[in-house]
């Protein structure tokens, strides 16, 4: 039997999924195409997430695939000790490949688009720092999984280190800039107090001799 296409509707959790189906054969062996199925949906916490599966099984070949793609997607709050995430939203690719049952390759990129971090201190530097760790931006990590099934490696790399640096320097300088206006407006008072003082010493004294004249 084969299905050259199809289409379908799956309801998972009060979200519905539109799905079609390529090559579907109950005998790869001699239909020798891989078997594809898709499924898509869009709604108020995930944005054009995409699926696809494909699959061949024959005495030459044996090969699956999965990519799973998705513009933006929304986070539940994150708590990791003294840190949490809160409004978060994402986007992610990622491929999978499997050959032989046994061999195992992928490859993931997730970008952070939005999410307001905050760590719980009385510090009240801590605090600050909280104010410019919000709308964090431009996170992204890569996953490279190499090896097979039974022993997957993976390996990671990111970027959130230098966007934390950028959020650091950004506070450091602000708090330096804020010392700096603080002193120069402590030195302006000063000086006119001094200058002040001067100029009421010469007046009275001014007057002084008039007064005797």
């Amino acid at each position: 039997m084969v299905v050259k296409n199809g289409v379908f509707s799956l309801l998972y959790k009060k979200d519905t999924y539109a799905g079609t189906l390529k090559d579907f054969s109950t005998n790869q062996s001699i239909y020798n195409k891989p078997f594809i199925l898709s499924l898509g949906t869009s709604n108020e916490k995930v944005k054009n997430l995409k699926m696809r599966f494909s699959t061949l099984k024959t005495k030459k070949k044996d090969k699956d695939t999965f990519s799973l793609k998705c513009d933006s997607y929304k986070l539940d709050e994150q708590k990791y000790n003294k840190v949490s995430f809160t409004n978060t939203s994402a986007s992610m690719d990622l491929n999978v490949l499997i050959l032989n049952s046994s061999k195992l390759s992928a490859y993931g990129v997730f970008d952070i688009l939005n999410t307001d971090m905050n760590i719980k201190s009385s510090n009240k530097y801590v605090n600050k720092l909280n104010k410019h760790l919000k709308n964090t931006s431009k996170i992204k990590i890569k996953t490279d999984i190499k090896g097979t099934l039974k022993n997957p490696k993976l390996s990671l790399d990111t970027n959130i280190d230098k966007v934390l640096k950028s959020k650091i320097k950004s506070f450091i300088n602000e708090e330096k800039k804020g010392l700096e206006d603080k002193v120069k407006n402590k030195a302006k008072d000063k000086a006119k107090k001094e200058l002040k003082k001067k100029v009421g010493s010469k007046v009275n004294d001014k007057i002084g001799n008039m007064i005797k004249f």
